[in-house]
């Protein structure tokens, strides 16, 4: 299954990284290449030795002869990553912070939106410079694009802060001790085995919100209160991979017919 195109932005920074890497790969090789040519000088003075050509390198490894020029005498900041690091409103050392808060609330089910990750860097900024200085209206895009080996973006699933709470490690090693006990010993099976569970899904899809959290995950659950008006669906599964039909409950007086209209999972 092909993955999805990557954005314009997404494409620069990446470019941009391959370009810093080939810089300081070729920079390397050519202090070293150099050293060499020192060392067979000074071995062999009597030989005219000739000496390596920066330009016939550069083009070889296909980098910017000026740009590798500064770079193995010693410039500060000359790969793309690095000036464009001098001109970023947070510092390194805050970007990291900010990325570890986003992993950490991610896990805890309070994932950050982007207006929040915004409003986060801009209390960043304001309390060390003591301005009123804020991020630009791309910026969390481009910082998303700069950390994409370690952020992702996800549609959040909802998780009631009732269920959250219930999956810690006493209630998993009670659990697998009772299937042992009820399930394996007695030899119970697979088609006699049923699994049910029930999701709630809002009534408006507006519910569902993008949010950002630590890279590798196929969902985000968010969580919230299980008060508000939710549409309960239940669904029963067996262990042979069989199904029964989902069960959708309202909250009504009154069945309307237009509800399941689009009845394509035939639930009742």
């Amino acid at each position: 299954m092909p993955g999805k195109a990557l954005s314009k932005l997404k494409k620069r920074s990446r470019s941009r990284k391959e370009q810093d890497k080939r810089l300081r790969d070729a920079a390397g090789l050519w202090k070293k290449e150099v050293q060499r040519w020192e060392r067979e000088v000074a071995t062999h003075p009597d030989k005219d030795i000739p000496q390596p050509s920066l330009r016939q390198f550069s083009k070889a490894h296909n980098v910017n002869r000026t740009t590798l020029a500064h770079h193995t005498n010693g410039a500060p900041h000359t790969t793309k990553a690095e000036s464009s690091q001098m001109q970023q409103k947070l510092s390194p050392e805050e970007e990291g912070a900010l990325i570890n808060a986003a992993i950490d609330q991610g896990r805890r089910g309070f994932p950050l939106t982007h207006d929040r990750i915004k409003r986060i860097a801009n209390s960043i900024i304001r309390h060390r410079t003591r301005t009123d200085e804020r991020v630009g209206k791309n910026w969390v895009e481009r910082f998303l694009a700069r950390h994409e080996d370690q952020l992702h973006t996800y549609w959040t699933k909802h998780l009631p802060s009732n269920c959250a709470g219930v999956v810690n490690p006493t209630n998993v090693h009670s659990w697998e001790d009772i299937v042992e006990e009820e399930v394996v010993v007695p030899g119970v099976r697979p088609e006699d085995m049923y699994g049910m569970d029930e999701t709630h899904v809002p009534p408006e899809f507006a519910q569902m919100q993008q949010v950002i959290s630590g890279k590798g995950k196929s969902v985000q659950y968010e969580q919230g209160g299980s008060t508000r008006e939710m549409i309960t669906v239940l669904t029963t599964i067996c262990v042979d991979g069989s199904a029964l039909r989902p069960n959708v409950i309202f909250k009504a007086t009154r069945l309307a017919p237009e509800w399941f209209d689009d009845n394509s999972a035939n639930a009742t």
